[in-house]
């Protein structure tokens, strides 16, 4: 079975990764207009109030865009720095060969970072692969059940219409068990209402 729901998140402090704590300064707040474009917001303003950019450093905007996330301003200032000559080598890494032995070292670091933060087996591959979490909707009936099976889905939003619809591409029966369609995707149905 697959569940597809979307909950919003907050954070109010940096990340603490194996017991040391992570990174500079990641705002939170502001967000998109109806318009869908990125709103520029201080901590002191409010949703009828006109922007106001007084804290904000470099005027720089809140981001709750999907996908894409807040980043720690110390780590921006070291990729930029890092930008134009990547340890020395005399070229960007957006330059390098991805075969070239400064990207495969790149390469090599991250799947170890990976490896000990995660705590990943040497039996298991890691893989970076582009398309986010819609790449997600497909790969999770295509890695985990047959073509034959059936996944059930319940339908809260956007996010989840679009994951049964891959589930209907790989399997004999993507069943919604459940959908809040009707209601706006306001509310998310008692399991007991759940078609399985």
């Amino acid at each position: 079975s697959s569940l597809a729901l979307a909950m919003p998140v907050s954070l109010s402090a940096r990340p603490v990764v194996g017991g040391a704590r992570v990174g500079g300064v990641c705002r939170v707040g502001g967000g998109r207009n109806s318009a869908g474009n990125n709103v520029r917001t201080s901590a002191a303003s409010s949703p009828s109030s006109s922007l106001d950019l007084a804290g904000v450093s470099g005027g720089r905007v809140y981001n709750f865009s999907a996908g894409p996330a807040c980043i720690y301003e110390d780590v921006l200032t070291t990729a930029s720095s890092e930008m134009m000559n990547w340890k020395n080598s005399g070229t960007s890494v957006m330059e390098m060969s991805h075969r070239g032995k400064e990207f495969m070292g790149i390469h090599a670091k991250a799947i170890a970072d990976l490896r000990e933060l995660l705590s990943i087996p040497d039996n298991y591959q890691v893989l970076f692969l582009q398309g986010g979490a819609s790449l997600q909707f497909a790969s999770i009936p295509l890695n985990l059940a047959s073509a034959e099976d059936t996944a059930d889905y319940v339908t809260t939003g956007s996010w989840g219409a679009k994951a049964i619809g891959e589930g209907k591409k790989f399997l004999k029966n993507a069943n919604e068990a459940a959908s809040t369609k009707s209601s706006g995707f306001t509310s998310i149905p008692a399991t007991s209402e759940w078609s399985l």
